[in-house]
């Protein structure tokens, strides 16, 4: 069989590449069995890859009244919002507070991930950190399609706007991925280096949750990602890196050993899509103010 023609001059497998060299040169200098330090290492990894609009840390998602959720990898909009720590750039030993309005995306990361049981490193505890972090996420205002900008929309009698199939009914959506370098099937077993077992053992574990994951990457030839059925054709396909509770299908897929770079493409495609919203600007005001009252009719006196 002839091989496809790599698109953009090998674009994806550039990234791959980039993404396993980072690593490698970051984990001659620390021990990757800790979950912290993999989790730095990813931050630096990404610190590369994305572009400088996008904060990188490791730490908590927080909505207005303090819950927290996470403790793993955020992608926030550091232009626009500073974290709530306020600390020094690439500073990612520190767990930080990111508000939920803040937030892209979230990534539960583990050095090696087990497929069963319910340890720190198990599969089962992965999703349901990352479905926490998604479910408070999910508090935040929705944007509508028909919003032009911050604080601008069209009049909704006058135009009809609609979603593209296979995307979240908002543009302000969180995207939610699992990243393993290694697997195993349970703790103390050894490391599976079959794609295609991995990609059995993954077809026995579905995940119907409403705040699934949008992604898995495990180590370097399995990924799992959406597909949508569409009705002019037979097989569902892959549109959007979103995952749509009721809609998508989690497919489990192997890849040629370019996992990071699907993965990283996928993370790119979620922020390319991805329109934030405001932050609750006047609500914070005025709960920092002494005599609150005096804000709501616009007096001063």
């Amino acid at each position: 069989m002839q091989m496809s023609q790599l698109l953009y001059d090998g674009y994806l497998q550039n990234l791959n590449k980039r993404f396993e060299e980072a690593l490698s040169e970051i984990e001659a200098h620390h021990n990757f069995e800790y979950g912290d330090e993999f989790e730095i290492a990813l931050c630096k990894v990404f610190r590369r890859a994305l572009p400088q609009m996008y904060g990188i840390c490791r730490g908590y998602v927080v909505d207005a009244d303090g819950m927290v959720a996470g403790d793993d990898i955020i992608i926030y909009d550091r232009a626009r919002f500073p974290t709530l720590r306020a600390l020094g750039d690439e500073d990612y030993a520190r767990l930080e507070k990111i508000p939920i309005e803040a937030v892209y995306a979230y990534i539960e990361a583990k050095h090696t991930l087990e497929l069963e049981g319910e340890s720190r490193s198990s599969l089962t505890k992965a999703v349901d950190q990352l479905g926490k972090v998604k479910a408070l996420c999910a508090k935040r205002l929705p944007v509508r399609p028909d919003e032009i900008g911050r604080y601008l929309s069209f009049e909704s009698s006058l135009y009809q706007v609609t979603m593209p199939a296979g995307f979240p009914a908002m543009k302000n959506p969180m995207f939610a991925m699992i990243m393993a370098r290694r697997v195993r099937l349970k703790p103390k077993g050894n490391l599976l280096t079959d794609p295609q077992q991995i990609r059995s053992e993954l077809l026995s574990r579905p995940f119907p949750v409403d705040h699934s994951p949008d992604a898995l990457i495990l180590g370097e030839s399995n990924i799992a990602l959406p597909l949508i059925p569409t009705p002019d054709r037979e097989q569902p396909r892959f549109v959007s890196p979103f995952f749509l509770f009721g809609q998508s299908q989690m497919t489990c897929l192997v890849t040629e050993g370019v996992s990071f770079g699907v993965g990283l493409c996928l993370l790119l495609y979620a922020l390319d899509w991805i329109q934030l919203g405001v932050m609750p600007w006047p609500r914070i005001i005025v709960n920092g103010c002494a005599q609150p009252p005096m804000l709501s009719g616009g007096e001063i006196g």
